[in-house]
């Protein structure tokens, strides 16, 4: 079993100095002051030190999570679910796939990594790296991690991040693996898009897309005129596009609304159009259209979205993805492969 951190402040539950506020707070697994868990009272979820699976492969720990197991009572969390208990220990994630070392996030790297364990403390760098159940633009199982550099270049930053997945039968003596004990998150909504478009040459528009949605099952329905709405699309470059919306205007009764994006919002995003209509049986349609979006220049061939309404256990999380091309070859403008 590799060596866990040899800061004080975890076992005392504080937060290192410089650090922003933690929700994160130890526990025990088997004997009085082992420190084995960290409860995220933010989400209710108990997760296990990544001390506790080093050495061990995916398929490994996998067949160790079922009932006489282990580590039964556990699972594999996922990629989005690690990256928010990086936010809730008081760390900026933002960034991914490809974010940037910061001194900001190199005292809660260490406060976290206090709690969670090291996995690799060697004098570079302490990382605390492991494996999760998920598929991204990573790959199948990717590999998040948090990362605390102390010699070269980077020394005194702080850098969260993942990389590509491994084989599941590869087990590495640096690698954990991130389980939790809790109920897992929903399976998300989701967008099918027919309409998308990126600095396309027949209009000013910068950005521009339509998608056919459908609510998760056992949702508690949408009203963005009293709910935050968030709008993210990334490639495996990174982040292209990213809004935090609060004011919508509705029209129309349940069970077909339509939502559009006050003037207030309007005039502080550039957005120019954002529209949400409301058919029966949690479905809909969302357009968007920004004239003034900064997107980049870089290739759009395979584009993610993610659009959250709502806030905390209770939102409403819609994925999907839309294959583009550049029309015409090398103009740096993009549209659906449908729109040709």
């Amino acid at each position: 079993m590799l060596l866990r951190g040899l800061i004080l402040v975890a076992a005392l539950g504080l937060t290192a100095p410089g650090a922003q506020s933690s929700t994160l707070v130890p526990a025990d697994l088997r004997i009085a002051g082992d420190n084995l868990l960290t409860i995220d009272t933010a989400t209710g979820l108990v997760w296990l030190d990544l001390t506790e699976t080093a050495g061990q492969s995916f398929n490994q720990i996998k067949a160790q999570l079922g009932l006489g197991g282990a580590l039964q009572g556990f699972r594999f969390a996922t990629l989005s679910e690690v990256v928010e208990l990086w936010s809730n220990a008081g760390i900026d994630p933002s960034g991914l796939p490809s974010p940037a070392p910061s001194f900001a996030n190199f005292a809660p790297i260490i406060a976290f990594q206090a709690l969670v364990g090291l996995t690799d403390p060697n004098p570079f760098a302490h990382d605390s790296i492991g494996l999760v159940d998920d598929t991204d633009f990573f790959g199948d199982h990717p590999i998040p991690f948090a990362r605390a550099f102390f010699q070269g270049p980077f020394a005194g930053q702080g850098l969260v991040t993942a990389s590509s997945a491994r084989s599941p039968d590869q087990a590495f003596f640096n690698h954990g693996s991130w389980l939790v004990q809790g109920t897992p998150p929903p399976d998300p909504g989701t967008l099918a898009f027919t309409s998308f478009r990126v600095r396309d040459f027949q209009s000013t528009d910068r950005l521009r897309f339509l998608a056919d949605f459908k609510l998760r099952v056992n949702t508690n329905g949408i009203n963005p005129s009293t709910e935050q709405v968030t709008v993210r699309l990334f490639t495996a470059a990174g982040d292209i596009y990213n809004q935090t919306l609060n004011g919508f205007s509705v029209k129309g009764q349940a069970p077909r609304r339509r939502w559009l994006l006050n003037d207030s919002e309007r005039a502080r995003t550039g957005i120019e159009r954002f529209e949400i209509d409301e058919d029966p049986s949690n479905s809909g349609t969302i357009f968007l259209r920004d004239v003034n979006a900064e997107t980049g220049n870089s290739s759009f061939d395979t584009v993610r979205a993610e659009i959250v309404i709502g806030t905390g256990a209770a939102a409403d999380k819609l994925t999907g993805a839309a294959n583009l091309i550049q029309k015409p070859v090398g103009s740096g403008k993009w549209r659906f492969v449908r729109e040709r």
